[in-house]
């Protein structure tokens, strides 16, 4: 609308230059993430998006090409991974501290203990979800 665009500057570049830049960006972006992740715990507004709010995004970015479309599945990937690895029962991060646990005690861990930390995950998951759902649907309303 004010006719302002994006600069887009190509620059050829070596393959370990590119893979160090590709490292440094996913360094920054991990970083943002912690740094959004740590707004919302502390109860700062939150912009999180949902499936519908994802689709959205997806759509919008399409429409600026090619580049711009795989920068987004790049950060919806390294989001995904990054969510994975939390601490929280039922995802990757849950499951290597059930490990470390289990490893550090020489035992295993109780079937009712793993079930009780098991529905944990769910409702801790199951939060993010509606959390989630919630903000698409007010998205939506305005």
């Amino acid at each position: 609308i004010m006719g302002i665009t994006p600069s887009v500057e190509k620059e050829d570049v070596s393959l370990d230059r590119a893979v160090s830049l590709g490292a440094e960006r996913c360094v920054y972006i991990l970083k943002i993430m912690v740094a959004g992740l740590a707004d919302i715990l502390a109860g700062a507004e939150a912009g999180v998006a949902g499936p519908i709010g994802v689709a959205r995004m997806a759509g919008t970015v399409a429409d600026s090409g090619m580049t711009a479309l795989f920068a987004f599945i790049a950060l919806l990937s390294l989001n995904l991974g990054f969510l994975n690895l939390l601490p929280i029962p039922l995802l990757d991060g849950g499951l290597l501290i059930l490990t470390l646990i289990e490893g550090i005690s020489g035992k295993e861990l109780p079937e009712r203990a793993l079930y009780y930390i098991q529905a944990v995950g769910i409702t801790i998951i199951g939060f993010i979800f509606l959390f989630a759902m919630f903000n698409d649907v007010m998205s939506l309303m305005k």
